[in-house]
């Protein structure tokens, strides 16, 4: 394979994606990879956009021209660090990530991570924010743009349980 798309159980892409692959992916001198917005969903048809929420970018339409190579570092690799440095190019596509659509999972998912990491040595500005909804601001997915295949839950949390503390 040339090139591969990375997506995670949780995420989404708008389906407009898969008519734009064909061109994105010709032999034409091309990116290293390709952006895409990253919208963490907080409804079923909401996203977050205000503070760091509205600026995440995540590259997963990946050249393999140049080879993989293994990652440095434990936790929140890109998965762009499986590929040699190089160009990015951002889409206007969306990515839906659902792992954060429900009080619940936004509070599993940062006691997640502060197990983890309890020094916060991969992410200095810890974990308690992905839980904190304080002022948070949501947009709408644009008629057009809806992620595919919609929600289902799953009844879980996607995620590991935290163990328990003697």
């Amino acid at each position: 394979a040339a090139w591969a798309l990375a997506v995670d159980p949780d995420e989404r892409f708008e389906p407009a994606l898969a008519s734009a692959l064909p061109a994105l992916c010709d032999d034409a001198p091309a990116p290293r990879a390709y952006t895409f917005a990253l919208r963490e969903m907080y409804t079923d048809r909401h996203y977050r956009v205000d503070g760091v929420w509205g600026q995440k970018r995540q590259a997963r339409l990946l050249s393999l021209n140049g080879g993989v190579v293994a990652p440095q570092g434990d936790l929140h690799l890109p998965w762009s660090a499986f590929i040699p440095a190089g160009q990015l190019s951002h889409t206007d596509y969306n990515l839906y990530h659902l792992k954060m659509i429900t009080p619940e999972r936004r509070k599993a998912r940062a006691d997640l991570y502060n197990y983890l990491d309890p020094e916060r040595r991969m992410q200095r500005i810890g974990y308690d924010y992905l839980a904190d909804d304080a002022g948070a601001q949501l947009e709408q997915i644009p008629d057009g743009r809806e992620f595919t295949p919609t929600h289902r839950d799953d009844g879980g949390l996607w995620m590991p349980e935290v163990p328990v503390s003697p």
